[in-house]
């Protein structure tokens, strides 16, 4: 038997390693696409960092004879005029070395910004079929967690590949010619650092919490969208909900931009304390035994800093770039998806009829929910579409509202194949009232007009003939506060509301799926009613399993089997 290649240890981690080197070359690769404007003044701001790091302690101790002559006892360095030295040079090092830092957090929070706007922008134009398909409520981290991730991998090459190693190896070379008696200054260092760290820690908890509710905001408005995307859509209403979502964004950029200017400050004083508590332990250490070079007191704590902080660059970097794979992927997966085109004519009648001819549908090739289906609905009786659960009701509906393209046949309205029109104009003609009404977070006039330009004397007449007049005050004001999915609303509350949503526009032809589930008698005899009321002038479709519609001999009822519609009340 010949042996086979794959099987050789060595032979598959070598391969493993090529296949995970090209993963995150092409990481970075698509990082960098998403901040090519900002390359040129980070790639600047890395190299003055390291400057800045290691220059100035270099220079004090190569020309410390110029500053305080040879060695010198301690105590005789402690003066008035090498202080003010040593305190104006770490304020301009610490100056320059944050005002750096903060312009670097300042391009990365405008990257991430940057590509938030373009993933909304993004999954704002999919189609419905691209939304089920490719997107769930995790995928709101997206437009957070993985778009910071992305701009930061940004500075990341810099920082942690480019100037950490050269800036480690400087630093290491200027400390091997010091003494190895300073060797005790890192403990106390590093007590001191951590210290300070946890003292203020607790007074940056205030920022984390801003940060999460921003954050919390932007999900529960983009479960929401996502929950109602089909309302949205028929509405016309996307631009609507995205004001929100960017009104979201718009918070969490201001609050990162506060929390890091104070933990700036926060680090400035860190590193002060540090420098203060060093050199008082070089004071009590020497006590005035031996000499000591004012070179070593300013870069021996210097470069130990340097270093520590190079160090956890450029372990944390590599670390981010390997757990940044699965995340981007899936942020890569939205950003490069291709948007999906309107074009034809311009929908500008009343539908009076929708015919879906020898229709075939299947979100498996294997299992066709619907198969070569015959189905027409028109004006003048309500029509009723029934059957069990997952034969294809729903998958009806969407292909009627143009949602989803049909396999094989057509749909037509008033005998026009609705593939020669564009969708919006379309979706103008319709209105749909859902199972489980969406009901979001907002004033009453918000969830109904959805923002678009409806007269509100019209609103306040639906409101009063669906016995919903007292959710307005005394003067007719729509500015009750509706909490998030309506929830000191009843189910036949929101359900009404939905249907005056529905109505406020004017629409064509109205859907409305389960109408009378999970609400009281009087209220499903009134939805009833007003749906028989409105096929009169309306092409109204509802689907339903409840016996008093399904079993209404005024009304034009389907029954789906075995892929097809069948018809059980003539026209």
């Amino acid at each position: 038997m010949k042996p086979n290649k794959s099987s050789n240890p060595s032979s598959g981690i070598d391969k493993l390693s090529l296949e995970s080197l090209l993963r995150e070359w092409g990481i970075l690769k698509f990082a960098w696409q998403m901040a090519e404007r900002y390359h040129l003044p980070l790639f600047v701001v890395m190299v003055l960092e390291i400057l800045i790091g290691i220059l100035p302690a270099l220079a004090i101790y190569l020309f410390q004879d110029a500053v305080s002559g040879a060695g010198h006892d301690i105590l005789s360095l402690v003066t008035k005029e090498n202080f003010i030295y040593i305190i104006l040079f770490l304020f301009v090092y610490l100056l320059l070395q944050k005002g750096i830092s903060i312009i670097t957090t300042y391009a990365i929070i405008d990257v991430e910004y940057n590509i938030r706007m373009r993933y909304l922008s993004k999954i704002i134009a999919l189609s419905i079929e691209d939304i089920s398909k490719n997107l769930d409520s995790r995928s709101a981290f997206s437009m957070t967690r993985e778009t910071s991730m992305t701009s930061g991998l940004i500075p990341m090459v810099y920082r942690s590949f480019l100037q950490a190693p050269v800036a480690i190896v400087s630093a290491i070379i200027l400390l091997l010619v010091i003494s190895p008696r300073m060797l005790a200054v890192v403990t106390v260092m590093m007590v001191v650092i951590v210290s300070i760290s946890l003292l203020l820690r607790s007074r940056l908890k205030q920022f984390h919490r801003e940060q999460f509710d921003a954050t919390s905001s932007l999900l529960q408005y983009f479960n929401e969208w996502l929950s109602g995307h089909r309302i949205f859509q028929v509405y016309g209403a996307e631009g609507f909900y995205q004001q929100k979502m960017t009104s979201a964004f718009d918070q969490i950029a201001d609050v990162s931009r506060r929390h890091k200017l104070y933990s700036t400050a926060q680090s400035i004083l860190v590193e002060i304390l540090t420098y203060v508590a060093v050199i008082l332990f070089i004071v009590f250490l020497a006590d005035g035994h031996g000499s000591i070079y004012i070179g070593i007191v300013i870069s021996f704590p210097a470069m130990i800093l340097l270093i520590r902080g190079e160090i956890l660059k450029l372990v944390g970097g590599y670390q981010q770039l390997a757990n940044t794979e699965s995340s981007i992927s899936r942020l890569q997966l939205v950003l490069q998806m291709p948007e999906p085109t309107d074009t034809g004519f311009e929908w500008n009648e009343q539908i009076t009829a929708v015919d879906l001819r020898d229709l075939s549908y299947a979100y498996d090739a294997q299992a066709p929910i619907l198969s070569h289906a015959n189905l027409q609905l028109a004006q003048g009786r309500l029509n009723v579409l029934t059957g069990p659960n997952g034969t294809g009701k729903s998958t009806t509906i969407n292909l009627i509202l143009g949602l989803f393209r049909p396999q094989e046949g057509a749909v037509l309205y008033n005998g026009k194949d609705i593939r020669d029109y564009t969708t919006a104009t379309l979706l103008s003609q319709f209105a749909i009232v859902e199972q489980e009404p969406f009901v979001f977070q907002g004033t009453l006039l918000d969830n109904i007009t959805l923002g678009r330009d409806i007269n509100e004397d019209t609103i306040r007449r639906y409101l009063h003939d669906f016995a919903l007049d007292y959710l307005m005050n005394d003067n007719g004001d729509l500015s009750l506060k509706i909490g998030a999915k309506g929830r000191a609303l009843s189910s036949g509350e929101k359900q009404r509301l939905a249907l005056i949503r529905a109505l406020a526009g004017s629409p064509s032809v109205i859907i409305l799926d389960e109408p009378t589930s999970n609400i009281d008698y009087a209220s499903s005899a009134l939805i009833h009613s007003v749906m028989h009321n409105l096929s009169a002038h309306h092409l109204v479709i509802c689907v339903s399993h409840d016996p008093a519609i399904t079993a209404d001999n005024d009304a034009n009822t389907f029954h789906i089997e075995h892929g097809n519609y069948l018809q059980r009340h003539a026209l």
